[in-house]
């Protein structure tokens, strides 16, 4: 056998397991990150990775919490709209009510989970260990999915920590111009978080909000 064989076999299945990993798994962007210079110079809660896999977790364990004092609105683009492959839309919302009553408890921390494969990614990486970390999240941060009808898995993924963004052009075109045509489901949760973990949430609408994406 070749010598590389085993190595680029090894580096293919990294790969293919990359996206499934929850240890390295990432949404498609954040607004904002602490190193972000696009960033308002007055946020002091960053939307990092650690928040979305926070999220993800907390997702695939219990689910979304339908609460409509605790979930933030969606004030644009209007539901049931066209969302433009070509023109990214601005998504805004509201931040959501916070209602807490003195017996209330915050959810149990979820179980560490090391992935199989983090010791193959770090061995086999030829990328250095630049990135700088965001302080520990304390305070409100918001996960937004766009999901196609009839899938499971979003199409589009962004975690905030600002209450407007607008999709990078690039990126947004990328994920959803396979999607030309089809309706999407939007989910917008909110979660509190002290020193990184997810204390409240994830809250979201009660009613499921739609749009169709076009041209």
């Amino acid at each position: 056998m070749n010598r590389l064989a085993v190595p680029l076999t090894l580096l293919v299945l990294a790969g293919a397991c990359h996206k499934d990993d929850p240890e390295e798994a990432n949404a498609d962007e954040y607004f904002y990150q602490c190193g972000d210079s696009k960033r308002p110079a007055s946020l002091t809660v960053f939307a990092t990775d650690e928040v979305y896999r926070e999220f993800i977790d907390r997702v695939t364990a219990t689910g979304f919490m339908k609460n409509d004092a605790q979930a933030p609105q969606l004030t644009a683009p209007a539901v049931g709209a066209t969302l433009s492959i070509a023109a990214p839309p601005t998504f805004s919302f509201t931040a959501g009510m916070v209602q807490r009553t003195p017996d209330a408890a915050p959810l149990p921390p979820l179980p560490p989970r090391r992935s199989r494969w983090a010791w193959l990614n770090k061995a086999l990486s030829f990328e250095g260990t630049a990135w700088a970390h965001c302080p520990a999240v304390n305070g409100t941060a918001y996960l937004l999915q766009l999901t196609p009808e009839g899938q499971k898995e979003p199409a589009y993924e962004a975690v905030a920590s600002v209450l407007s963004f607008t999709p990078d052009a690039t990126v947004w075109k990328t994920q959803l111009q396979p999607l030309s045509g089809k309706k999407v489901t939007l989910a917008l949760a909110r979660g509190v978080f002290s020193m990184g973990k997810l204390q409240l949430g994830p809250f979201v609408a009660d009613k499921d909000i739609t749009f169709t994406v076009g041209p």
